[in-house]
């Protein structure tokens, strides 16, 4: 894995050289040259399909993405926008000549991705309702019906972290109530036909992780900071530039629901043991299904686990402040963190309210040495 990286590391540096060689050459070639309509062709061609090839070549080529066209797609647009800016104003009446049909093709390009994802997302609604009528949880009914139909990627944990952040912020105040009513109506046969476990409300072990560290007073006292410092920075900001001003509040809103959806999630989502696995979802800051086969230990520190910035690389840790229960694992194991981004660890960390009973049903669950994996 390190090797890779660093493979990777000096590919974008490869490139980076080239392509800085290049526009350096084209802008000097340009404020020394005449105004010829053959020098813009020139520079456009450098812009929009030599750098571009480069960038294919020395990154996206060696790297292990699936579709690797998309990596390449933009490129040429913002390729004819920087030569449009390098070229002199005699020229760029023929740079936009020659930008604006490749920009038609990209929209029209673009146009069939939307239409996709519009298609994608009737798609997740009707699976979504399909779970919902047997699955309780609505933020694990979401989860689920995201992984039925968009299945695995960064783009579709980005998509999946979004749908959930959206849910929990605005539409889950009530869902406690709702849970508890739903979950003893649910039966086994559509449970089954919906590959959802029915009696995982009624069996499993449920494991609180919000109240010790005070999640939800800290979210309180976040807020407030938040909205005052947004304030003032907006103010303070205006006066340079209004447009940065008001990205700096569209962020700082993002941020406040991204940390009240993650409070919210916290409440309704505990960490949950069965037979099966540990059901660990934390928050919007990670999540697992850890099968026992996987798990070495679980163990629990009463002073708590100081971690270093090493530790922090190697393992999954979302916890605020120290945490106090350890769980390592046989072998690396896929895990959804911050932004449901997916990495391989062998360790996790976690702050358990209650961190003696949580290590000890584990050691009872692997006691009975997993009846279903």
């Amino acid at each position: 894995m390190v090797s890779r990286f660093k493979l990777t590391h000096s590919s974008y540096w490869r490139f980076a050289a080239v392509a800085l060689l290049i526009i350096g050459v084209d802008s000097a070639v340009v404020r020394l040259g005449a105004a010829d309509q053959l020098l813009a062709y020139a520079v456009l061609f450098d812009f929009m399909l030599v750098i571009p090839f480069f960038y294919w070549f020395l990154v996206v080529r060696k790297s292990e993405r699936t579709r690797k066209w998309k990596a390449v797609l933009p490129l040429p647009v913002l390729g004819g926008v920087a030569a449009w800016l390098v070229l002199p104003h005699t020229l760029k009446q023929t740079a936009w000549h020659a930008i604006w049909p490749l920009e038609l093709l990209v929209m029209g390009v673009e146009a069939a991705i939307i239409f996709y994802e519009i298609r994608l997302l009737v798609r997740v609604i009707r699976r979504f309702r399909q779970l919902r009528a047997v699955e309780p949880n609505t933020g694990e009914a979401i989860r689920m019906a995201f992984k039925d139909v968009i299945g695995e990627g960064k783009l579709a944990s980005l998509l999946l972290h979004d749908a959930s952040m959206f849910y929990y912020f605005f539409f889950s105040w009530g869902a406690r109530r709702e849970v508890s009513q739903k979950a003893a109506a649910v039966s086994t046969t559509a449970a089954a036909d919906a590959d959802v476990d029915a009696d995982a409300d009624a069996s499993d072990a449920v494991f609180t992780y919000h109240k010790e560290t005070n999640q939800v007073l800290m979210a309180a006292i976040a807020t407030k900071i938040l909205v005052l410092e947004s304030i003032v920075a907006h103010l303070l900001l205006a006066m340079w530039s209004p447009i940065a001003a008001w990205i700096l509040t569209v962020s700082e809103i993002w941020l406040l629901i991204l940390l009240w959806a993650d409070t919210r999630a916290a409440v309704l989502q505990p960490i949950r043991m069965n037979r099966k696995h540990i059901r660990l979802r934390y928050g919007l800051r990670l999540q697992a299904d850890l099968k026992w086969a996987d798990i070495e230990s679980v163990e629990y520190s009463k002073a708590g686990y100081e971690l270093t910035a090493e530790d922090r690389k190697l393992a999954a840790s979302a916890s605020l402040g120290s945490p106090n229960v350890r769980i390592m694992l046989r072998r690396q194991v896929r895990v959804e963190g911050f932004l449901f981004l997916q990495r391989e660890v062998r360790t996790i960390y976690l702050s358990a309210d209650e961190p003696q009973r949580f290590c000890e049903a584990a050691s009872n669950y692997k006691a009975g040495e997993i009846v279903q994996l």
